[in-house]
């Protein structure tokens, strides 16, 4: 903000603002309040509403562009208002900057609202760039004419605009919590409409088009908002009906199933939605932003005789197999993070584990589970055993003095070709070495950390973190690959990688008893690995020779790496566990060239 009070106020000459009386001065400052706070809020806002409608990547850009408004109204003010306004039309020209800004946050909404219902979606972006401009513009001409009209009490402003600033990102948590990312919107544009009627309450004296319009956008902007919130307008947005790259685009349109969205809910954290299949009532997904999906199975409660898709779980599901090998001694208690619909929890109790705990981030999620515990057993509710938690993950367990037999993760599940992209640059410090760390020193000695990846890419990955941080710890891949197992290292919509990391080594017996199972389920040899078992066509070639210490991992990054594959280690400093791509991601790419 300093940037462009310096830039505005170059023409200023004399302190035209002088002597303002202190009843106008506060005025002059709740405005300027108002202004900050509705901006950076609908900045946030437009974050989440965007991740919606397109990719993440885009709407970095998009909101970048968008910021460009402030500077270029600032610029616009200096090369096209050389002269300062009559003291009787500076708050006249405030109160109309304000109106304006109040009427294009909501209408931009609308506008970007129905884009979203064309074909495709993501060649609008263009038009999302367009529209997301002139909310900021309008604010960048504002707030320079206040900084050069008012250049002797250019500090309170500027204090009052970081103080709107800052309760702007801190309160929009709480609106987004009470009324969603578009009601959010409309709210911000009476907030921004009450900072044009405080301007224009400076002209009463002469009343004109510019006292008139700041009460015409606060009807318009509190008409739209009251409606709005009363689902009489524009209750929903589209779910990405139109672009096939989230995952529930797919669910929708392109299964055989028919599906509907039966609950929508809108949070700081996003927008989650609960879809169910009408010929497959067994399941139900739950996506967040319209893409991870996290499934929650219909359930009788019934551990000893579930419903027939739940009892399939412990045959069709790879997150069920280390239960048919753990001792009593070995599942006393488990930690999973990340529950989602309840899968996980499901895969603990029928196997017999003795108290779970489920640390779930989205409050959403467990909020939905938990109210639909008639259709899934009550899986978070009924189950004595079972305590549910909304915390983030590792975080919570650094907390934690218990140590856990099990601690089980089961990574985001994306269906579509491209979705997994979206990831590449999320930080996710579940799975970096120094995570590893964490979760071998709350395991128990007989501990192990069991996770359920999207692809083969993943579990490679995950391998990576995992030799790293046991090669921190003294061992060898040859010695740290004793205490791992694998299977299903494909990518498939019905067979997922499983990832095992023991403690302490598996025994030679211990291998060869799971080894056996895995050729019993079905799943294909070459396809995974057990240690201490050998032989052509017994496990997977790579992983085997790795193990014999004839291949080192750096080898393997090097022939990943000549494949397009980045098999680097994600550390906490470098978080970027899903990124697959050498160097930048493609669209990321494609963004910043463009941005020359």
């Amino acid at each position: 903000m300093k940037s462009r009070t310096n830039m505005a106020s170059a023409t200023t000459t004399t302190p035209s603002g002088e002597g303002l009386p202190g009843g106008t001065r506060w005025i002059l400052l709740i405005g300027v309040f108002l202004i900050s706070f509705s901006m950076l809020a609908f900045e946030i806002t437009l974050s989440r509403l965007l991740s919606v409608l397109i990719l993440y990547h885009y709407v970095f850009a998009i909101v970048s562009l968008a910021l460009l408004g402030l500077g270029l109204g600032g610029i616009f003010v200096y090369l096209f208002r050389p002269r300062i306004p009559e003291p009787e039309k500076r708050f006249g020209t405030l109160a109309l900057l304000a109106s304006f800004i109040s009427l294009a946050i909501p209408l931009s909404v609308i506008l970007m609202v129905q884009i979203g219902y064309l074909d495709s979606a993501l060649n609008s972006i263009l038009f999302y760039c367009i529209l997301l401009f002139f909310p900021f513009f309008f604010t960048g001409i504002l707030l320079a004419e206040v900084f050069r009209t008012f250049p002797e009490i250019s500090a309170r402003v500027y204090g009052a605009d970081l103080v709107g600033a800052a309760l702007g990102s801190l309160g929009i948590i709480l609106f987004l919590d009470a009324f969603g990312a578009v009601n959010t919107s409309f709210f911000l544009g009476v907030a921004a409409a009450v900072a044009a009627l405080l301007f224009a309450s400076k002209l009463l004296k002469r009343i004109s088009w510019r006292t008139a319009l700041p009460a015409a956008s606060f009807i318009i902007a509190a008409v739209l908002f009251i409606t709005n919130i009363s689902g009489a307008y524009l209750s929903d947005i589209p779910i990405i009906a139109k672009n096939p790259n989230k995952d529930i685009h797919r669910a929708l349109y392109e299964k055989s199933s028919p599906a509907q969205i039966i609950e929508t809910r809108w949070s700081a954290f996003g927008r989650t939605d609960l879809v169910e299949y009408t010929e497959y009532p067994a399941q139900m997904e739950i996506y967040l932003d319209g893409t991870a999906t996290a499934p929650m199975y219909q359930f009788n409660g019934n551990l000893e005789n579930p419903d027939t898709a739940v009892q399939d779980l412990k045959t069709m599901f790879s997150g069920y197999f280390p239960f048919y090998f753990l001792a009593e001694e070995e599942k006393d208690n488990a930690l999973i993070i990340g529950p989602g619909g309840g899968r996980d929890v499901l895969l603990t109790l029928m196997g017999g584990v003795g108290e779970v705990t489920a640390v779930e981030v989205n409050r959403d999620v467990v909020d939905m589970v938990r109210e639909y515990g008639e259709y899934n057993g009550g899986i978070f509710t009924d189950f004595p055993g079972v305590k549910v938690i909304v915390d983030e993950g590792r975080n919570f367990l650094k907390r934690q003095a218990d140590r856990y037999d099990i601690i089980m993760l089961s990574l985001p599940v994306t269906q579509t070709s491209r979705s997994l992209e979206g990831y590449s640059l999320t930080e996710n410090f579940l799975f970096t070495t120094e995570s590893i760390h964490d979760y071998l020193d709350q395991l128990t000695d007989e501990g192990r950390l069991m996770v359920v990846t999207h692809d083969d890419f993943t579990a490679w990955r995950l391998l990576s973190i995992s030799l790293a941080s046991l090669e921190q710890r003294g061992l060898s891949n040859t010695d740290a690959l004793k205490q791992i197992y694998m299977l299903g290292l494909s990518s498939g919509e019905h067979v997922y990688p499983f990832f095992v990391l023991k403690k302490t080594p598996f025994t030679p017996e211990e291998a060869l008893t799971r080894h056996e199972k895995m050729v019993e389920l079905g799943y294909e040899p070459t396809l995974a690995y057990f240690p201490y078992i050998e032989g052509e066509g017994a496990v997977n070639p790579t992983v085997q020779v790795l193990a014999s210490g004839e291949l080192s991992f750096n080898e393997i990054k090097k022939m990943a790496r000549g494949m397009g594959m980045d098999l680097s280690t994600a550390t906490d400093n470098s978080p970027f566990f899903y990124k697959i791509d050498v160097g930048l991601p493609q669209p990321v790419s494609l963004v910043f060239w463009l941005s020359f």
